[in-house]
């Protein structure tokens, strides 16, 4: 425990009278910042209930620093004394200026809001017209094909029902070659024009078909003829150009001996192999 002389406690005592005199201040500026904004009751709790925690810490911070944070009931009752001072003296004018204060605050922002927000309000106000002209036009309009809704049904009835009388009357429909109108059957005669147009037709669609398919086998018949006619052209030549190659060198051997190897014979000493591969017939 701390012990202080009579005079340490007397100026700790002018202290707390002088932070409790702060403390009021500060109430009186937390009221003029509410006033300024909204004077609903929700924000006079919650604006005391701030004010009451930073009076609360505001009095912990001061015992703490001169007394190391024992508590001293005069230094409590000092803080009271000093508020109440206060209210009493200088409150009552201060409440005043307040009022003058937050009006004055109130009447210039007011003001300059109304400046500031103007061109949205004209915005806002145009739109606001362009929305009821275009919602109004839409309800006449429903009103107007809602009026011509009911005057086009009935007639729309009425063709209805006299279009279904009209088919119901003058029924047709084909069944098995017959045909049906008024409820009597009335069969399909042939004459003997068509039938001979008919014959006719399909005789001569056959002579065409007939012919297409003969001609498509002769072209490939003597398509056939040509290539082996080709073939053996080639082979000729070729026969021709290694006889003329022979007189040429002047060998009578190797023309000999070449129709001899062609008519199956070969030298004594000499071995041939035949392939046997159906369709080959290279040695």
């Amino acid at each position: 425990m701390y012990s202080f002389e009579q005079s340490e406690q007397l100026k700790f005592f002018l202290l707390s009278l002088g932070v409790g005199f702060t403390l009021g201040v500060l109430y009186d500026i937390l009221r003029a910042v509410r006033l300024s904004f909204t004077r609903a009751k929700a924000a006079v709790v919650v604006f005391d209930i701030l004010y009451f925690l930073l009076f609360g810490l505001a009095t912990f911070l001061f015992i703490l620093a001169i007394n190391k944070g024992e508590i001293r009931f005069y230094l409590i009752f000092g803080e009271i004394i000093g508020a109440a001072f206060y209210y009493f003296s200088f409150g009552t004018a201060a409440i005043k200026l307040t009022d003058i204060f937050v009006k004055a605050f109130r009447r210039f922002f007011g003001t300059v809001f109304k400046i500031l927000f103007a061109p949205f309000r004209l915005l806002f106000g145009l739109f606001k017209k362009l929305f009821l002209k275009i919602s109004s036009f839409f309800k006449k309009t429903r009103k107007k094909s809602e009026k011509n809704r009911k005057k086009l049904l009935p007639k729309l009835k009425l063709y209805v029902y006299n279009l279904y009388g009209m088919f119901k009357k003058r029924k047709v429909s084909l069944n098995g070659g017959e045909k049906v109108m008024n409820g009597k059957k009335k069969k399909t005669k042939r004459t003997p024009v068509s039938i001979i147009l008919t014959v006719a037709a399909v005789l001569v669609i056959g002579f065409f078909v007939v012919s297409i398919i003969s001609q498509k086998f002769d072209n490939d018949r003597q398509s056939n003829e040509y290539n082996a006619l080709t073939g053996e052209l080639e082979q000729k030549l070729s026969e021709n150009s290694e006889l003329a190659a022979v007189v040429e060198s002047d060998d009578e051997a190797a023309l000999a001996e070449k129709y001899a190897r062609e008519n199956g014979y070969a030298y004594p000493d000499e071995r041939l192999y035949y392939d046997a591969t159906p369709g080959e017939q290279n040695r």
